[in-house]
This record gives structure tokens, sequence and C-alpha cells, in this order.
């Protein structure tokens, strides 16, 4: 949305990965989405019980199982 590019788990981004390579070091990662059902076919990178603890993001919208996190500090190396 808002005209970036949308990575998620179903995103063949072999396809074209110098392009993503070079959107993820200039693109900060500002809000994280984590889904009600996670597909078991992908590893999850983040879970809703331990972005809940983390000081470093803030839930800004839910839905059911479904989680919004905004990123505190973009800059931060855990969410590049």
């Amino acid at each position: 949305a808002a005209h970036r590019k949308i990575l998620d788990p179903h995103f063949y981004w072999f396809f074209d990965e110098s392009e993503v390579k070079a959107w993820r070091a200039k693109t900060p990662v500002d809000y994280v989405f984590v889904g009600a059902r996670p597909s078991p076919a992908w590893v999850r990178r983040w879970r809703t019980e331990l972005l809940e603890k983390d000081p470093g993001v803030e839930e800004v919208f839910r839905s059911g199982a479904a989680r919004i996190f905004r990123v505190k500090d973009p800059s931060d190396p855990r969410f590049r």
C-alpha cells in the first residue's frame, strides 16, 4: 500500500532478487503485519507473542488474531 512494494511469504522475491535487495537496503520497515493464520509452508519471522513483549514496537491494530505493529525506530537492525 502507499506505493510501497509489499513483501509477504507468497511473493516470490527470487524472481527479481536484486531489485528487492536494493529496495530493502533503502526502505526501512515501519509496520509489521502478523496474520491470523500463518502459512505452514513458510518460516514465520515475526510472532505475535514475541512482538507483544517487544518494547521496540507497539500494537496499532487488531482484528481477531491478526495484528499490526508499528516499529518505533525503523533504523533498528532487527527490522531490516
